[in-house]
């Protein structure tokens, strides 16, 4: 680059959070989770989160946790 010249970057990002508690329809459970294209959160029986073998990895990788409480 030139002398003076100052380089600036610009990160774009999109994130989502899944709400939990006791008056959210899903809270109590890892999925369904986000995603970019769906319709509308939760989303209904006619929509998925797009499964590929990379996604498929990732929730027996992570996706791992029991939710809910401990008392059975």
């Amino acid at each position: 680059m030139p002398a003076g010249w100052k380089r600036s970057f610009v990160l774009r990002s999109t994130g989502y959070s899944k709400s939990s508690g006791p008056f959210i329809e899903t809270g109590a459970t890892v999925e369904p989770l986000p995603f970019q294209k769906m319709s509308r959160f939760p989303y209904g029986p006619s929509e998925s989160y797009p499964r590929t073998p990379r996604h498929e990895e990732y929730r027996k990788r992570y996706n791992t946790r029991r939710v809910g409480s401990s008392r059975q």
